[in-house]
């Protein structure tokens, strides 16, 4: 998985910079926004719950939850 998350933030710096780049040159402005949604949409949609479903996958999680109690009531 490590080397998956690897290789998708590796496309997702290429995506950068090509947007990045077309955006200097200013004569596909309409491709660098283009490259600057999709860059947006793999970091959150894609990239984003991978890291935390790895991250996160063989954790304890019941310490986070909200105990209430019974005198709060």
């Amino acid at each position: 998985m490590k080397k998956i998350l690897s290789f998708l933030l590796i496309i997702e710096a290429i995506l950068a910079g090509f947007a990045l780049y077309f955006e200097q040159i200013d004569t596909r402005p309409d491709l660098a926004q283009k490259f600057w949604g999709f860059f947006t949409l793999i970091m959150f949609l894609i990239i984003m719950p991978l890291f935390l479903w790895w991250r996160y996958k063989d954790k304890d999680l019941s310490s986070f939850y909200y105990q209430r109690n019974e005198e709060e009531d």
